[in-house]
């Protein structure tokens, strides 16, 4: 079955309470785990950032005791947690509180690949988003890792634009990477369902979703590519009857 998720990212926008209310209304979509963005501090941004991308992840980000607490609170709901690891801080933390997967971000295969290395050291499955690593150069360089990781990456084709419009969406990738040998998934920034759906039909295994509150915050920047619950619960069910008929 294609493994779904709920990413809240930062959209808990720094309150535990506000994450908790996300898992909540994720368990009603019928999604697999809710994801979000861990991190210590904005060490992880270039230097070339401008200062306002700083001050947004510092304001959004959660302590190590909310992370350990919102984990347990996963559980103790029977949905899985999970987080993109965007430093080492993270990675360690997620490991300590026993995640059974990680998230890398596209950004962090761009701007940190030995980050990658020190993730797949952990020995569970990755996923790993190419959106802003869309090359074949990034690709070799992975596959040279996953040959040492005993096959544990998975890549998730994904468009870095907030919104993706339909025709730079470009899911015909999908099948291109399954056939070079890769574990394949989605990473969808596109608004609606179609494209998410279409490409478990293409033979992505992994969905990943944008997953906001109703009516959440217009001005974070990726509401305007999240679903809200009825939306995700939609999706979840359009996937799963697809897998029926496939």
């Amino acid at each position: 079955m294609t493994f779904i998720i709920a990413e809240v990212g930062t959209a808990h926008e720094g309150t535990l309470d506000l994450a908790e209310l996300h898992v909540d209304a994720a368990c009603k979509t019928g999604a697999d785990a809710v994801k979000f963005q861990c991190y210590k501090d904005a060490g992880f941004l270039r230097a070339d950032e401008p200062p306002e991308r700083a001050r947004f992840f510092l304001d959004n980000r959660l302590g190590e005791k909310a992370w350990r607490k919102l984990a347990v609170y996963c559980h103790s709901k029977g949905i899985e947690f999970m987080a993109s690891a965007f430093d080492r801080w993270a990675v360690d933390l997620l490991t300590d509180i026993g995640v059974h997967r990680y998230k890398v971000a596209s950004r962090t295969l761009r701007d940190d690949p030995g980050l990658v290395e020190y993730i797949v050291q952990m020995g569970k499955p990755v996923y790993i988003s190419l959106g802003m690593a869309r090359n074949w150069e990034f690709l070799n360089r992975l596959a040279y890792t996953n040959r040492h990781a005993a096959n544990n990456i998975s890549v998730l084709h994904c468009v870095s634009q907030y919104p993706t419009l339909p025709k730079d969406a470009e899911i015909g990738e999908i099948p291109v990477l399954i056939d070079c040998g890769w574990y394949v998934g989605y990473s969808d920034h596109t608004i609606g369902i179609t494209a998410p759906i279409a490409a478990v039909a293409l033979g992505a295994t992994v969905i990943e979703k944008h997953f906001r509150l109703e009516p959440g915050n217009p001005a974070h920047p990726d509401h305007c590519c999240s679903l809200n619950p009825q939306q995700f619960t939609e999706m979840v069910f359009r996937i799963r009857e697809l897998e029926l008929m496939l």
